[in-house]
């Protein structure tokens, strides 16, 4: 059983980790666009910060974490 929550601890804590990065990459290489593309970009709803999969594979991981540890 310890060692089932020490793998999923450390894929979840991976996959956070990874999400987090892609986040922050994101949010940079947006900044660096100039104000009137960023405009565009933004109200057209080109830009994305967020990736859904990696965020939701960090969350069910988490959770199956969370319910291991209930045991």
């Amino acid at each position: 059983m310890i060692a089932l929550k020490t793998i999923l601890f450390f894929f979840a804590l991976g996959v956070s980790v990874s999400a987090i990065e892609e986040f922050v990459e994101k949010t940079i290489a947006n900044l660096k666009k100039d104000k009137d593309e960023y405009d565009v970009l933004y109200t057209t709803g080109f830009i994305t910060t967020i990736d859904f999969w990696s965020t939701f594979i960090a969350i069910l991981l988490w959770t199956a974490f969370y319910l291991v540890n209930q045991l």
